[in-house]
């Protein structure tokens, strides 16, 4: 059976809290350096090898029909060292049904009291997680049976150490069963540039980079670089990419082990109202680095523009616009956008691909 405990709505951290967070942070990084050594040793596949456990963290709110394909696909993975952290975000429906079925005592269950969004619920799955590398899922997607497994053993060869692992993944429509998309953005080393465009251009179309599904990496560095910003209601996964790139590098494992899914249940990306604001503060955080990479700079706007002509907002839309010429003048996207833009053109972006 799964276990089950709640956490109480975050509060500000007390001092002792922040001294505990600071002394976890200090020994893993301790660990972590050790773990190098021994990965450039003679001795150090045999030792590395003991410590491959793997929390997976599951957020759910509501769409709990969609639940047990996601947790079926984590439980049957090759690899089965693994703590399985479900996260309820405050879900109205009943999940338990659902968790009644569950036989599985990797499987634990944390509560929200309410809904918090998907960043705290995904803080929630690291402060409980126990595993030495952590992975997300989202509740309405899956993992193919070989991902874990595939992506620590990369990790394990890196020759680099200190790296990022990340897969490829396609996109499959529960409507007929057909692939629709495929992200397959492959690049290594320092992503930070390709992080900030926010969106990159891929075989089947624009996406950001390195999706939260695709990643693997250890609960030290997600604690080093913070976990999620929990005031970001929608883009979340853009800015904790950005400031994961600023200080890790990436590796690729070039086969597609993760499977997205499309469906009529609802996606919070569907919801196009929010991002021009979520957007000018991402600028406004993340300034500096935007002001050293123009190409990125320019994208901003430009995208911006976008979302801004999408909600109405012509006038602000012409103002990013003109923004964006002036980091890239030569550049003909802002001048398609603002044609399209005059005559009405501008349509949302497609959520059923």
């Amino acid at each position: 059976m799964y276990a089950e405990y709640s956490l109480p709505l975050r509060r500000e951290a007390s001092l002792t809290s922040q001294i505990m967070f600071l002394f976890a942070t200090t020994t893993d990084r301790f660990m972590q350096m050790v773990s190098n050594y021994l990965r450039r040793s003679r001795w150090g596949d045999t030792l590395l090898r003991k410590d491959e456990s793997v929390s997976v963290v599951i957020p759910f709110f509501n769409r709990v029909s969609l639940l047990p394909r996601a947790l079926n696909s984590v439980i049957g993975q090759t690899h089965q060292d693994l703590d399985i952290i479900l996260v309820d975000d405050g879900s109205s429906e009943d999940c338990s049904e659902v968790l009644s079925s569950i036989q599985d005592d990797r499987v634990r269950l944390v509560r929200h009291e309410k809904n918090q969004g998907v960043s705290a619920a995904r803080n929630s799955g690291i402060k409980a997680a126990q595993g030495h590398y952590i992975s997300f899922l989202d509740s309405d997607d899956e993992f193919l049976p070989t991902k874990i497994e595939k992506q620590l053993g990369q990790l394990r060869s890196s020759v680099s150490g200190d790296v990022v692992s990340y897969c490829l993944s396609d996109v499959v429509s529960d409507a007929d069963g057909k692939v629709t998309n495929f992200h397959d953005f492959s690049k290594e080393g320092d992503l930070l540039h390709y992080a900030l465009m926010g969106s990159v251009e891929m075989s089947n179309g624009p996406g950001l980079c390195v999706l939260m599904n695709e990643l693997l990496m250890t609960r030290e560095q997600m604690i080093s670089v913070g976990g999620f910003n929990e005031s970001y209601r929608m883009h979340e996964d853009w800015e904790f990419l950005v400031r994961l790139a600023m200080r890790y590098r990436f590796v690729c494992m070039k086969e597609f082990l993760v499977r997205n899914h499309k469906h009529d249940l609802g996606h919070i990306a569907n919801d196009f109202k929010g991002v021009p604001e979520v957007r000018y503060r991402m600028m406004e955080e993340h300034r500096q680095l935007f002001d050293n990479d123009i190409e990125a700079r320019a994208s901003f706007y430009s995208e911006l523009a976008y979302f801004q002509g999408v909600c109405g907002e012509r006038g602000k839309a012409v103002l990013s616009l003109a923004k964006c010429v002036a980091c890239r003048p030569l550049n003909k996207d802002p001048y398609i956008k603002l044609g399209m833009l005059l005559t009405n053109r501008i349509q949302p972006p497609r959520t059923d691909l």
